[in-house]
């Protein structure tokens, strides 16, 4: 399982970097290295709760789609630099268009396991690690400064 993921990583980032050209060719490679650890992924379901195997399948997903929408909006701006008199403001729309898909799809990959308990009933959860989280502030300044004690002391 590690091992696997480990591999993925090190594909994406030193065989990426090091052995492929800057570009489209290095986006298309990415892709492929993305979709096929993605097939892996879906057929072997490598971790031990379908939860995770979701997140990881989500991940995935989103990753392939935001080096695919990379090599989208780098075609178009190929695309329209060859052409001649054609103006800027399509390729601005397109490539706003393609950036906010970018940022949807990975947002939706970050707010996935709150929308996954919400969607089974599991919202409590979140709630308590919530409350937890925010209250801890005010125990680190009740533990470290006395609190409401020392205030009414110093008075």
């Amino acid at each position: 399982r590690e091992s696997a993921e480990m591999l993925r990583k090190f594909l994406m980032t030193c065989f990426l970097v090091f052995l492929q050209g800057e570009g489209p060719s290095q986006l298309a490679t990415g892709s492929i290295i993305t979709f096929v650890f993605l097939l892996l992924n879906l057929s072997l379901r490598p971790y031990c709760t379908d939860g995770l195997n979701n997140l990881q399948t989500f991940s995935l997903v989103a990753q392939f789609a935001t080096l695919f929408c990379g090599i989208l909006i780098g075609y178009t701006q190929k695309s329209n630099s060859d052409s001649i008199g054609n103006t800027d403001a399509g390729d601005k729309t397109n490539a706003s268009v393609m950036g906010s898909t970018i940022v949807i799809i990975n947002s939706a990959t970050l707010m996935w396991p709150l929308v996954r308990k919400l969607l089974t009933g599991k919202v409590e959860e979140y709630l308590k690690h919530g409350k937890w989280f925010l209250l801890l502030p005010l125990q680190f300044w009740n533990a470290f400064c006395g609190g409401n004690t020392r205030a009414a002391a110093a008075r």
